[in-house]
């Protein structure tokens, strides 16, 4: 046999999903909420809810990481109907 592929017990076994999947898809969001939390805390915020765009950061190019406060300003209600505002946001750089 060649490729190394065969339909021995062996091969057949360990190609089978476990039924254990839903026991670790928790532990890996549970795994990804504490890390959150610490990140949270690491900013000094005590909690999610004070994130904000200024706490996150997003690689531009490989010597440059802009805010998310940067790329994605606040603006006043009703801007978006300014041509400008649209130049900005439509732009495909980012």
């Amino acid at each position: 046999m060649t490729g190394g592929y065969g339909k021995g017990p062996d091969i057949i076994n360990s190609c089978t999903v476990s039924v254990n999947k839903a026991e670790r898809v928790s532990n890996f969001h549970s795994e990804t909420l504490k890390s959150f939390v610490e990140l949270t805390a690491a900013a000094g915020l005590y909690e999610p809810s004070q994130v904000r765009r200024e706490h996150i950061n997003r690689r531009v190019s490989m010597n440059r990481a802009m805010k998310y406060s940067e790329i994605f300003p606040y603006i006043g209600k009703g801007s978006l109907r300014d041509p400008k505002f649209l130049d900005v946001y439509l732009r495909e750089d980012l």
